[in-house]
């Protein structure tokens, strides 16, 4: 996506999936998003039901048309990535379809668009929650976040063959290192998802209702027991009981 966007000349806003409410309103009308690339859900969040809950006049819209909602007037297209790829109840694109309309695309309409764009074209605009106020909107250029993965390169030496990328994608540092490295470096970009645990430590991954996964690949949520796990919350059994089981 950071690729595309780029070459079109658009403008790609991270925004933390965890942001709902008023802090996600704020940050969609202050650069004015057009088109809105929404996964179903993003491990335990329900991004598609906490997008409802903003704009709950989606489910009236025609499907046929270009959105228009009250709480964010810029946006027009929801797109929604993930699994989950189509709702019959609402107005959304799947990123499925928006592929297959991009490939009717012709090549000379791409190359005019492509050459249009200069290396201080805006490319990227990321969301820094500050320690006061709103999410601050970072804008980087395309010449900016090229350069700043190849000196980061150049920092780090030949020596460095792999690089693990334990943030998550919608922070600068993944985009940075984790993406753009891939194309300016020989480094090898490792995103953690097989850990290795301490000895004498019991792991499982369970789904929402605390069953083990069946298979792999199925999202869930890591349990761990044993002599590093804190007893609980001083003075607080309610969050104790949330975050341990009875055993253990």
């Amino acid at each position: 996506m950071s690729f595309a966007a780029s070459k079109l000349g658009l403008v790609k806003g991270n925004i933390n999936p965890a942001y709902v409410g008023r802090k996600l309103e704020y940050c969609i009308n202050k650069v004015g998003c057009k088109a809105i690339l929404l996964p179903s859900s993003v491990k335990s969040i329900d991004s598609l039901s906490i997008f409802r809950h903003l704009v709950p006049e989606l489910d009236q819209q025609s499907s046929t048309k270009e959105l228009s909602l009250k709480r964010l007037p810029t946006s027009k297209h929801i797109i929604l990535t993930g699994k989950q790829q189509s709702s019959k109840s609402l107005p959304i694109h799947s990123y499925r379809n928006l592929l297959e309309h991009g490939a009717k695309i012709s090549h000379n309409k791409l190359n005019e668009r492509h050459a249009s764009v200069i290396p201080d074209s805006f490319a990227a605009i990321f969301f820094a929650s500050g320690t006061t106020g709103h999410a601050k909107a970072a804008t980087l250029t395309n010449f900016g976040m090229i350069n700043m993965s190849q000196r980061l390169t150049e920092h780090l030496g030949p020596h460095f063959t792999r690089f693990c990328v334990p943030i998550p994608m919608f922070h600068i540092f993944c985009e940075v290192v984790g993406v753009l490295n891939v194309a300016t470096s020989k480094c090898q970009m490792v995103f953690p998802a097989i850990l290795r645990w301490m000895p004498r430590l019991e792991v499982k991954v369970v789904d929402r209702g605390g069953t083990p996964v069946s298979y792999i690949g199925q999202q869930g949520e890591i349990w761990a027991r044993g002599f590093p796990i804190m007893l609980g919350s001083y003075g607080d059994t309610q969050k104790t009981n949330e975050a341990i089981t009875p055993s253990g």
